[in-house]
């Protein structure tokens, strides 16, 4: 018998959250303030549902990340004492619809153990589309193509659109990449040939589910009563339509959401969505949650000040009942390394003085290459530190090495596991064999895993006996690793290991670099270990197939916490959402850095207020600014201009300081750049002929670092006399096709080609304001944008 559900979980909102939670009559929109517990709402609303008399399994609640999926469960479990907490359908979009196209996978022509493609494999896949396409690589990059195909995805827009859009047709004439649909058709076909899909497919063949079969939109009505979104300010196209298929104009929809905090227009989230939720459920009720429990007053009064600065939001007014802390901090700093030296001095005091841990405290920036001189600096103290966000731990190779095969267990026709796997470890199938036996493939319309398992085949493709031979044997080793029980998953992974020859391969050294390897391997099957009595402990199944569909949803957000571990974390805006700190410092307050560079419109600009906003709120109790008043961009030192948002931000409870000569001292590079830009200097001439010839030759910067002599402005100048000649001909300007650039006349363009050698290296560049322009590197002064 079911235990009776305290109704604690009511007695620990608000007034206006309980209202929220209570309200089950229709449609509702939570407009909900950073720190204002929407997480306890949206936990809260599930047991009050509960109590009501839903059942768990006709409550579907849609997260971004499975971290926050999983702390929902937790907080559900832990209050919900006797009730099946497991049957509730609660997790990220794509985890929860990729197990309904599994359940319906035959209406699309899958099988349902098709395989879900990350990054690379998808990459790895264009580049074989382009190269059978005879398409130039330099203008049909993997990272242009796939954000062009993610896009259309998420529009919803099939190849046969695609194919018929006069308007997509025009844009890709215009952007010289006219056999664009040609590759996302291949890419597609080739991916249905695999039985693959990628993470895009997953919400677009959902919403063709919903769409073009009744019986199914039915059935999924009847199974989802109730449904809550969390970060509805994060959901783009393909999502909106998915959730007004899955329920209707008049469906019990609870949307939990900040459009002030809304920062992935350019992953195609609409803040339209939420901004004009009541057009979309026209009974909607509105709730705003306004108090934030997080931070000190004097941080939230600084964050209202900014962000309403923007015309398109929905007006709330957010405040804290914490005392006032200490002020927002503004620091002027010369230059990105006194401003990288600042800070971790910031951390340093922070640490021995104020007694914070280093893991109460976040570095934030807009980009990621602003990391390198953080890192120098901390790294020069000692203070510990990790960049959030960095390589996944399933794109090491020797774990996208296992799970190649993994997966050719469970679908055996993955072309690209096979192509991964034929020759690893080495086999005797080289590339030419490799490359035959797909030529077969793509001519004669042969699956992969048919050529492979065919010796006539073989032989028709051109391979020799020796290559036939180790390419059977390799069949005959993947046809013994299906007969093991796929529902014994640590048993499969270990034989998988052993039975393949990757554990001699990668394991047997003693070298640093194998040892690394062998720790990586042995921490897969720690993992997948603990996997197991995870899945039981929650009553689901914990077979290989279930292996894999959970892992190809992992995201850099869903990595767990190092509690026990003391560092600094260092990342970027887009990496913080969601999380907070004692102490958060934000680096790079200038103009073309943040606000970016990219934000032309006035709608850019806004999301990029609202980015500033996010970075500050997730301070708890202390929030320290920082911007350069000059920094290198493509190579030169130039001068910066401080955001305008913080300008924006001045008044109570923000505090600034400008920069003094005293700050800018023992450092040569901004001593010459001082001499240089500041006629009150005192400058000989020499000085002013050092500075020139500094700035002519950048490749040798790092070598004269020292403080300035006339001996090392003769070598300077020797240097600079080399510069036609053959020894400054490999000088690599930063500049390759593809490249997004901002020139100081011309404004922003396109690098298209890129040409010639040493003085005469040209880059020919179509600029959106005058068209194409051919230009001389070493006088262009391009600002590189990505």
């Amino acid at each position: 018998m079911t235990k009776q559900i305290f109704p604690s979980y009511l007695d620990k909102l608000s007034d206006v959250q309980r209202e929220a939670v209570e309200y089950c009559s229709g449609p509702a929109l939570v407009v909900a303030g950073a720190g204002s517990g929407k997480t306890r709402v949206l936990v809260a609303k599930m047991m009050h549902l509960i109590k009501l008399g839903y059942q768990p399994w006709t409550i579907m609640a849609l997260t971004f990340t499975n971290k926050a999926a999983r702390e929902m469960k937790s907080r559900i479990a832990s209050e919900l004492d006797g009730v099946k907490f497991r049957d509730l359908r609660v997790g990220t979009f794509h985890s929860v619809f990729l197990r309904i196209i599994r359940r319906f996978s035959d209406k699309l022509g899958f099988n349902r153990d098709f395989t879900i493609y990350d990054t690379s494999e998808q990459k790895s896949l264009i580049k074989k589309i382009i190269k059978d396409l005879s398409l130039d690589d330099k203008k049909y990059t993997p990272k242009i193509c796939l954000s062009n195909i993610s896009n259309a995805k998420n529009r919803l827009v099939s190849v046969e659109d695609y194919r018929n859009s006069d308007t997509l047709k025009k844009a890709d004439k215009r952007n010289r990449l006219e056999s664009l649909v040609d590759v996302y058709t291949a890419y597609q076909q080739r991916l249905f040939e695999s039985n693959a899909l990628d993470f895009d497919d997953i919400l677009y063949y959902s919403n063709i589910l919903l769409r073009d079969f009744e019986d199914v939109r039915q059935t999924l009505r009847n199974e989802v009563k109730y449904l809550l979104i969390d970060e509805y300010q994060d959901t783009n196209f393909s999502q909106y339509v998915l959730i007004q298929q899955l329920m209707g104009p008049q469906g019990l929809v609870f949307a939990v959401g900040d459009d002030a905090q809304s920062i992935y227009g350019f992953r195609g989230a609409n803040l339209d969505n939420i901004l004009k939720f009541e057009e979309a459920y026209p009974s909607t009720k509105i709730f705003k949650l306004e108090e934030n429990y997080r931070s000190t007053k004097n941080i939230v009064n600084v964050a209202n000040r900014l962000i309403q600065n923007n015309i398109r939001q929905i007006k709330k007014e957010v405040f804290s009942s914490r005392d006032k802390g200490e002020k927002v901090f503004v620091k002027e700093c010369f230059s990105e390394i006194k401003e990288a030296e600042y800070l971790a001095q910031q951390v340093s005091e922070a640490h021995s003085r104020k007694h914070y841990s280093y893991r109460d405290i976040a570095i934030l920036y807009r980009t990621n290459a602003q990391s390198r001189l953080l890192e120098q600096e901390l790294r020069k103290r000692a203070i510990p530190f990790k960049i959030q966000g960095g390589m996944s731990f399933f794109a090491i190779k020797e774990i996208k090495d296992v799970m190649a095969y993994l997966k050719l267990i469970n679908n055996p026709n993955d072309s690209e596991a096979i192509m991964r796997t034929i020759n690893q470890p080495k086999r005797g199938i080289g590339s030419t064999s490799q490359e035959r036996i797909m030529l077969l493939a793509r001519e004669r319309g042969y699956a992969l895993s048919d050529i492979i398992a065919d010796e006539k085949l073989l032989s028709q493709a051109g391979l020799n006996k020796g290559a036939t031979k180790n390419v059977l044997q390799y069949n005959e080793l993947l046809e013994a690793l299906r007969t093991l029980d796929q529902n014994d998953l640590k048993s499969i992974v270990t034989k998988t290991i052993k039975l393949t020859g990757l554990y001699d391969f990668y394991c047997q050294g003693n070298d640093t670099e194998s040892i690394s390897q062998k720790e990586n391997i042995n921490e897969l099957i720690n993992g997948i270990t603990q996997y197991e009595i995870n899945q039981h402990e929650n009553g689901e199944d914990a077979g290989l197939s279930d292996f894999l569909t959970d892992m190809s949803l992992v995201t850099d957000q869903d990595a767990e916490d190092d509690k026990d571990q003391d560092y600094v974390s260092l990342m970027t805006v887009h990496a913080a959402k969601g999380l907070e700190y004692p102490m958060v410092m934000i680096a790079g307050l200038e103009e073309e850095l943040f606000p970016s560079a990219y934000s032309k419109s006035e709608k850019d600009l806004e999301e990029e207020r609202r980015l500033f906003y996010v970075a500050i709120t997730r301070a708890k109790e202390e929030c320290i600014i920082t911007h350069a008043t000059s920094r290198y961009q493509a190579g030169y030192r130039t001068s910066s201009v401080e955001s305008r948002f913080l300008k924006e931000i001045e008044g109570d409870g923000c505090e600034r300081e400008k920069g003094y000569i005293s700050d800018f001292s023992n450092d040569p590079d901004v001593e010459r750049f001082q001499r240089k830009n500041h006629e009150s200097f005192d400058r000989p001439s020499w000085q002013l002929q050092e500075a020139r010839n500094y700035d002519r030759a950048p490749k040798y910067q790092d070598r004269y670092e020292a403080t300035a002599t006339k001996k090392n402005c003769r070598r300077l100048r020797k240097i600079d006399k080399t510069l036609d000649n053959p020894i400054y001909d490999n000088v690599d300007y930063g500049v390759y096709p593809g490249n997004r650039v901002k020139h100081p006349k011309f404004g922003f363009g396109t690098v298209i080609i890129v040409e010639g050698e040493g003085a005469n290296k040209s880059a020919t560049v179509e600029f959106e304001t005058i068209g194409t322009k051919k230009l001389l590197l070493r006088f262009a002064k391009l600002l590189r944008l990505d």
